[in-house]
């Protein structure tokens, strides 16, 4: 099934992106914004105090460095430049994104050992990918839980920390199924454009 955010699945309820494995997409109605709203605020906890996961540059860096090291893959300046830039830039970059910071890092550096890394870091279990039918594929090396807060607009991805509506664990023990991974995002507009748009 490929729905895009807002989208409409054919039975006229609204849909939203779930993502539970590397290309696996189910869809939802759109109750569940609500839901995981309901799960991922409380008065204690503001929007404004949960908006980045408590996951360093340093901590992702430490992780993908030891992950390639322990699968036997060479710590390659070229790779260790590609590392350092999934490591700092919070934007989920692009393949091409990645390239562009990347090679000022390890001038040598080829658009297709970009993408062989990306490739190798998502097999390892390192790189979380976006996909995206109307633009470029996204990454993240921050690979903990969290909600993509991604703006239609200027296309900006933001991490928000947020428990997900049922764990894992609850998952696995009540229906058998072992959930490898997950992905949920909201769709909207970013501060800065939705000031833009309503200073129109």
């Amino acid at each position: 099934m490929g729905l895009g955010p807002g989208g409409n699945s054919g039975d006229g309820l609204k849909a939203v992106w779930v993502d539970v494995g590397p290309r696996a997409f189910v869809y939802a109605p759109a109750w569940l914004d609500i839901l995981m709203m309901s799960v991922s605020m409380t008065e204690s906890e503001p929007l404004q105090m949960r908006r980045n996961p408590a996951v360093s540059p340093e901590e992702i860096k430490e992780k993908m460095l030891r992950g390639l090291k322990e699968s036997g893959s060479k710590l390659t300046p070229q790779r260790r430049a590609v590392v350092e830039v999934f490591a700092r830039d919070a934007t989920h970059p692009s393949a091409q994104d990645v390239f562009l910071q990347a090679r000022r890092l390890a001038p040598g550096l080829s658009l297709s050992t970009v993408y062989y890394t990306i490739k190798l870091l998502k097999k390892l279990g390192l790189l979380k990918e976006l996909d995206f039918y109307d633009m470029e594929n996204r990454y993240e090396g921050n690979t903990s839980h969290h909600l993509n807060l991604v703006c239609l607009h200027c296309h900006r991805i933001e991490d928000y920390a947020a428990a997900l509506p049922m764990g894992p664990e609850r998952i696995a023990d009540e229906t058998g199924f072992r959930p490898t991974s997950a992905r949920l995002e909201y769709y909207g507009l970013c501060r800065k454009c939705a000031k833009v748009k309503a200073e129109k």
